[in-house]
């Protein structure tokens, strides 16, 4: 993973977005809470008009043109909702280097940036019911908002069904992925006893059956349209107000955006606050019964919808819990932030058995 630069650095990149006189009124900072990608990330404050910003390196996997285009998909969605999310800043000098969107600044060591409108809130990560519910309407009118974007994406429709059934497949064909050799960082001494734990419950609960069976299934055809993809509960903001009275004040982080159903949004979402503080036995719908009212009322999804949104979450939970080990133990890779890494893959160990003994028998 690539490491946060220096300030110094990080204030001659904010120059190109920038006129000079407001980029010397910027205070620079690193955000509380890093995220899971090890993805760098400043904010910069100014402190005369008191505007905030994010500034962000975008991920390496990301094209210019699929950038572009959620890029595009942010500005459409600030346009209609600009109490929830923060609009992309023009590039206003380049001596770096060129790009074709005007939004990304590209330097001589090969990095792209993106600075981004801030939005205030704080996430939260055990929410009451009135706040999934909050969280469940905002993501309605958004996804309402989202499908009149009109941009075709230059990446895959419909891929993130593709992505999980090839992944169902591997399990099945190779196994768990557990450590093939002792570890050698503290992460893989944490995560090794958890593959084996997890191994054993694949196995006790018939995952080669279900991963060989759910690799085959191919979704209905439920409505494809622009969604984030990585709606996880910390990229949903609330107001400081007390608990139950939360409003929602900005959904970030759109840079696994693309065109998908929208079940994938409620199963990451819902499915986030159940592995991390819920109950994992129940099923998203039961556990939220005010949130898919709230949902449906505004974005009035197929009937077949929310049974598709408990399949998704219950693949993620299958699925991100062996990528996470293949990613430590195979591939030995290595994450900044090693408690956020080991605290998703424990909520994931967490929810495997519920979420196997639901796709046996669904």
């Amino acid at each position: 993973m690539n490491a946060n630069p220096p300030k110094h650095t990080v204030n001659q990149i904010l120059r190109h977005f920038f006129e000079p006189h407001q980029a010397d009124r910027l205070a620079v900072s690193a955000p509380p809470s890093p995220g899971l990608s090890g993805v760098p990330v400043w904010l910069a404050h100014d402190q005369t008009t008191d505007e905030r910003f994010v500034l962000k390196r975008i991920p390496a996997e990301g094209e210019d043109g699929l950038t572009a285009w959620r890029h595009g998909l942010i500005s459409h969605l600030h346009a209609a909702m600009p109490d929830l999310v923060g609009c992309p800043l023009p590039v206003t000098r380049r001596e770096f280097g060129q790009s074709g969107c005007p939004t990304v600044l590209h330097t001589t060591t090969g990095d792209r940036w993106q600075l981004l409108q801030w939005r205030p809130g704080t996430p939260v990560g055990k929410a009451t019911n009135p706040e999934v519910t909050a969280a469940a309407a905002a993501v309605a009118q958004l996804h309402q908002v989202a499908a009149r974007f009109g941009a075709p994406s230059p990446g895959q429709s419909g891929k993130g069904w593709a992505v999980r059934a090839s992944q169902l497949a591997a399990l099945a064909a190779d196994g768990w992925p557990v450590a093939q050799h002792p570890p050698t960082t503290a992460l893989q001494h944490t995560v090794a006893p958890v593959a084996e734990q997890a191994a054993a419950i694949f196995a006790d609960c018939g995952g080669h059956a279900v991963a060989l069976r759910w690799a085959t299934i191919r979704p209905p055809a439920l409505p494809m349209q622009p969604v984030i993809r990585d709606l996880w509960w910390s990229h949903l903001l609330f107001s400081a107000a007390a608990a139950g009275h939360r409003t929602v004040t900005g959904i970030i982080d759109f840079d696994a955006a693309g065109v998908d159903t929208s079940a994938t949004d409620l199963a990451r979402l819902l499915g986030s606050w159940q592995l991390h503080c819920g109950n994992p036995d129940m099923v998203l719908a039961d556990a939220w019964p005010e949130a898919v009212k709230a949902y449906a009322a505004i974005a009035q999804p197929p009937p077949t919808f929310w049974d598709w949104v408990q399949r998704y979450h219950d693949t993620t939970v299958v699925c991100g819990l062996a990528q996470w080990c293949y990613w430590i133990l195979a591939e030995e890779r290595v994450f900044p932030h090693t408690a956020t890494v080991t605290g998703r893959i424990t909520a994931l160990l967490r929810g495997l058995p519920a979420a196997l003994h639901r796709l046996r028998t669904g």
